[in-house]
């Protein structure tokens, strides 16, 4: 995983802080819980996925539609949906 995870930030496929927050995520999940319960926003806004300001934007947008975050995100294009669902499933097995 490493290596492909090597390649791709050489391409510029992937950003080097998308892959230390996922390698971050990897290793946290064996280990018991040291951090307080955070919004999933926060999540992509650490991986260098979308910027506060998209979050933001998206929020409002939430207020509005009801809809989740990642969905109108992803709607927006600014984040994959595959990326969300994982993100979604590694942010639900850290807080267990």
């Amino acid at each position: 995983m490493f290596a492909s995870a090597l390649f791709w930030t050489a391409k510029g496929w992937i950003k080097q802080q998308t892959v230390d927050f996922i390698v971050e995520q990897i290793q946290r999940q064996n280990q018991p819980p040291s951090r307080a319960y955070r919004k999933f926003g926060e999540y992509l806004i650490e991986a260098g996925l979308v910027t506060e300001a998209d979050v933001q934007a998206a929020l409002a947008e939430q207020q509005l539609t009801g809809m989740r975050l990642g969905t109108i995100l992803a709607s927006r294009g600014l984040i994959g949906q595959q990326t969300v669902d994982f993100l979604v499933d590694q942010a639900f097995q850290a807080s267990n």
